[in-house]
């Protein structure tokens, strides 16, 4: 087994520090008549990247705009851009797609 030191994702709007991949599913049960859970279905799945970057510059895109990280390419849930006096501005960026859904912007 080899073992990966640092961020080896890319994408985003600059150097990414930090990359954190998801992955959920939402799930149905089905109860018997005491109310104890006999079978699980899962229905759908949404994976989700969360990344901070040191900010290239680049235009900064809202909310609603798809976006490449690593190897998921979604739409942008959540995006903020954050300056201080004694570091590089940052940017922490949540990408999601939910299971082979087609990806339509918002207008």
């Amino acid at each position: 087994m080899a073992l990966s030191f640092g961020v080896t994702s890319t994408g985003g709007y600059g150097v990414l520090q930090s990359a954190t991949k998801t992955s959920t599913a939402e799930i149905a049960d089905a109860r018997n008549a005491e109310g104890k859970v006999t079978n699980q279905h899962a229905y759908s799945k949404t994976n989700e990247v969360s990344a901070e970057a040191l900010f290239n510059g680049e235009t900064l895109a809202d909310a609603g705009a798809e976006l490449t990280v690593g190897d998921l390419t979604g739409l942008i849930t959540t995006v903020s851009k954050s300056e201080s006096n004694t570091d590089f501005q940052r940017v922490s960026v949540t990408v999601q797609k939910k299971d082979a859904a087609t990806l339509l912007a918002y207008s």
